[in-house]
């Protein structure tokens, strides 16, 4: 069973993690996937029940962003607050903006990416649709 989808949503990212950690294979199609359309993206969005990285898939991740032609907005939804204020800090010394949302706050979330109108109902029923994929009840 898959731990992390994600997909694209116009110039958007849109990734969702299950409870568990991120098998290396899917984390490497995560990071590929980034790399080859590095241009191409405006934002990311990533919406998680507790799943996350590995100490070394985030190095992986932080090797990406720190050599990105540019820094892209990140919007982290996650129902655990205290994540939230973590990730919150961190991303004090992240070169990409980011901010954490409730799971539910796709309102302010798809606001902070600068989501187009056209695409903001698009948004959370693909967060659904890739749910359904991990096969996860959020």
């Amino acid at each position: 069973m898959p731990q992390l989808v994600f997909r694209r949503v116009g110039r958007y990212l849109v990734n969702v993690h299950s409870p568990e950690v991120p098998e290396d294979g899917e984390w490497s199609s995560f990071i590929e996937t980034m790399r080859a359309h590095d241009k191409e993206l405006d934002g990311q969005l990533i919406y998680s029940q507790g799943g996350g990285p590995t100490d070394r898939q985030r190095q992986a991740l932080f090797e990406v962003t720190r050599t990105r032609s540019q820094s892209r907005p990140v919007a982290f939804m996650h129902s655990s607050r205290l994540l939230r204020s973590v990730i919150s800090v961190g991303a004090l010394v992240n070169k990409n903006p980011m901010k954490t949302f409730e799971l539910g706050d796709f309102t302010g979330a798809l606001d902070f990416l600068k989501v187009p109108a056209e695409l903001r109902k698009t948004v959370p029923a693909v967060v659904r649709e890739l749910e359904q994929e991990l096969n996860a009840r959020f």
